[in-house]
């Protein structure tokens, strides 16, 4: 994650907490 850097890793993990978050 750290590779795109903390601004896309957030985002990324924002978008997957999300989603995760809506299916369960």
């Amino acid at each position: 994650m750290r590779r795109l850097g903390p601004g896309r890793a957030s985002l990324l993990h924002s978008m997957r907490t999300g989603q995760r978050s809506l299916e369960d």
